[in-house]
């Protein structure tokens, strides 16, 4: 059985980094092949793209702490706020360089300094996940409603997108949590599946009924988005799009979607098509789309690399390499 999981292993790794050159490779030959892409890029002001690092950085800040206090709902330990905003961005770092390895290091660590367990943690990534995107479905449609309340894309209104997404998003999970029961008989692979995916969503839709949890996670999920919407605006404006807010509030929702499906290693050349792909459909052309999409990239990346390195990320990820976690 171990051989058979070893085989599906590989050949999942390989499909994967499989699709990675491929979307790679699309998206240098649509840059290639636009006559404006050298030009833009030669008119990039660096001073923008430092300020563009700088508010990355900045976000993972507030970011963390929204991740917190759902952790400190879902965990019997209490684990110190600055600590764990350490733990969120060593671990953030650590996922850019090995698939994983930063969500095996936040586990690892919680664990063992903490004693936080590994359905603790997961119950908190769900959760925190989970709500967020209901949040920022929320203000997206809010800005959509003030700004552009008649807005389409393909002819469908963009308000009665975000709203069937929002509906699907919040009744999808608590549909699954009350079908899905924990097994009696954990005795196969199957059955503890089963137990511990209907535990997750058990405990990830109780969160929504706590009241004291609803205010901060609104009141900090606010800064969030508003710095997310400023890094985007910058961004598109960067490679010389001048792009409404209405607009940027469904490149920021789009990116929150894809993270659910993640296929290539930090759905890298997925994503940029994607936002490729919105871009056309908004009429602001396939490669500019694709040249913000790697601009915001590329400054998160540049931002996680410098607070990483700064707070220990590379002796934590040696420690992690050296140090397999057991999932219990």
């Amino acid at each position: 059985m171990n051989a058979n999981a070893d085989r599906k292993g590989a050949a999942g790794r390989i499909a994967r980094y499989a699709i990675l050159a491929i979307t790679l490779a699309a998206v240098v030959v649509i840059l290639v092949r636009n006559d404006d892409t050298i030009e833009t890029l030669r008119d990039i002001d660096p001073a923008a793209i430092v300020l563009i690092v700088a508010l990355q950085a900045a976000y993972l800040v507030p970011q963390a702490f929204r991740y917190w206090l759902i952790l400190d709902t879902a965990a019997e330990q209490e684990v110190p706020v600055m600590a764990w905003t350490q733990v969120f961005i060593i671990g953030r770092f650590l996922n850019v360089a090995f698939a994983q390895a930063g969500n095996v290091y936040r586990a690892l660590t919680l664990k063992r300094r903490y004693g936080v367990t590994y359905t603790e943690y997961v119950t908190s990534f769900v959760a925190f996940t989970w709500l967020a995107t209901l949040l920022n479905l929320i203000l997206a449609a809010l800005v959509v409603a003030v700004t552009r309340p008649g807005y389409t894309v393909g002819g469908i209104p963009v308000l009665a997108i975000l709203a069937l997404t929002f509906v699907a998003g919040i009744a999808l999970p608590i549909a699954l949590s009350r079908f899905i029961r924990p097994a009696a008989d954990h005795a196969t692979a199957l059955q503890r599946l089963q137990s511990r995916a209907a535990t997750l969503l058990q405990k990830s839709v109780a969160k929504l009924r706590n009241r004291r949890l609803h205010g901060r996670f609104i009141g900090v999920g606010l800064i969030c988005f508003a710095l997310v919407v400023l890094i985007f605006d910058l961004s598109f404006r960067s490679v010389g799009i001048d792009i409404a807010l209405a607009e940027t509030v469904l490149f920021y929702v789009l990116l929150q979607l894809t993270t659910y499906l993640v296929i290539t290693p930090g759905n890298l050349g997925i994503q940029e098509l994607s936002f490729g792909g919105l871009a056309e459909a908004l009429g602001i052309g396939l490669a500019p789309g694709l040249l913000a999409g790697a601009v915001i990239r590329v400054t998160g990346i540049a931002a996680l690399v410098v607070l990483g390195l700064a707070l220990g990320g590379i002796r934590a990820g040696r420690e992690t390499r050296e140090n397999p976690f057991e999932m219990r």
